[in-house]
């Protein structure tokens, strides 16, 4: 096993926006194909549990105030529900991580248009060194950056932006390709240089590739965005209870053993990365979280956590035949 170096924390599951990609939605393109075109079937995930924000004081006990946090690399927050910036702590819980480690690196992901004013002044404070870095995601420029990130207001975009990085913020863009917006890679590169940001990085499109992407947000758009407001239509034809196992085609470099990683869901339960908690059909989750509560924050501790079975069938499973799917599929080099 192995003391955590870096921690990845969702911490809240509220978010203004309907990005395709994100584990709030499921979508089935109907097996579709570049010559018959794509007819998405899409659904408000009924598995995600949303809208709770994790509290300063719960990091503080769990996290913050442990001997292993003093040795830490790096607390980022990543949303794979929400968006960081949509919990009203999200300022003190940055203070209380750099009271307890002067020297550890922050990070933070959001789309940019959620949160006041004096919070993105208050947390500029706090990434101002070249060491932390407070990500954007942007995708495009005013008449494009909409079309993924649906419901994001551009202007308050902007201004979020230009207000953190005012008051002394490193800021970064990463900007996701499509079809749509990857003629205005320069252009966007440029306008961020302009308003002061720090970093520029354009990054992989987990949808596939572009003009498979672009073809299910045209369809998403045609279905209307709005049939994610509720849960009257989920299919009851379409199943995915699949086995998280699979036959390894390739070498696996596990980036939560390599980088001495964990990640803290908004429901306070730990897993090795993200992807664990975001898997769309369910199969590897399920796995994980088969012992009730076994991987609970608000009933044991991160150290008895990486000393439970669960965890060590994970690492042991690394150099064996079969591997779990998340693993291959986001830690896996040179697939066949």
């Amino acid at each position: 096993m192995y003391i955590p170096k870096r921690i990845e924390v969702e911490i809240s599951s509220y978010c203004n926006a309907k990005c395709l990609a994100c584990n709030r939605i499921n979508f089935d393109d109907g097996d579709g194909t570049r010559e018959t075109g794509y007819d998405l079937t899409v659904w408000k995930n009924p598995n995600i549990v949303y809208n709770l924000n994790l509290s300063t004081s719960f990091l503080e006990d769990k996290i913050f105030s442990t001997t292993w946090f003093k040795e830490a690399r790096a607390f980022i927050t990543i949303g794979n529900n929400g968006d960081p910036m949509a919990n009203p702590e999200i300022a003190d819980i940055f203070e209380k991580a750099r009271y307890h480690n002067p020297t550890v690196g922050f990070a933070v992901h959001t789309n940019g248009s959620i949160g006041a004013k004096e919070t993105f002044k208050h947390l500029a404070k706090l990434f101002n060194s070249r060491k932390n870095t407070f990500w954007f995601a942007i995708d495009g420029l005013e008449d494009t950056n909409h079309y993924y990130r649906v419901g994001v207001d551009w202007d308050k975009v902007i201004e979020n932006a230009q207000t953190f990085i005012n008051a002394g913020g490193k800021a970064g863009w990463r900007f996701v390709p499509f079809k749509h917006n990857i003629h205005q890679i320069e252009e966007a590169k440029k306008l961020s240089e302009q308003l002061g940001f720090n970093e520029f990085e354009v990054v992989n499109n987990i949808l596939g590739d572009l003009y498979y992407a672009d073809e299910v947000l045209k369809s998403f758009h045609a279905k209307n965005t709005e049939i994610l407001d509720g849960y009257d239509n989920i299919p009851k034809s379409i199943t995915k209870d699949e086995s998280p196992w699979v036959t390894r085609n390739c070498n696996v470099h596990p980036q939560c053993t390599d980088n001495n990683m964990i990640f803290i869901s908004s429901t306070k339960k730990l897993y090795p990365c993200c992807w664990f908690d975001a898997e769309w059909n369910q199969s590897v989750k399920n796995w994980w979280n088969t012992e009730e509560s076994w991987n609970d924050l608000s009933i044991y501790t991160v150290e008895s956590i990486m000393q439970n079975n669960k965890q060590k069938e994970l690492i042991n499973s690394f150099n064996k035949e079969k591997i779990i799917k998340t693993c291959q599929n986001f830690c896996g080099l040179d697939k066949k």
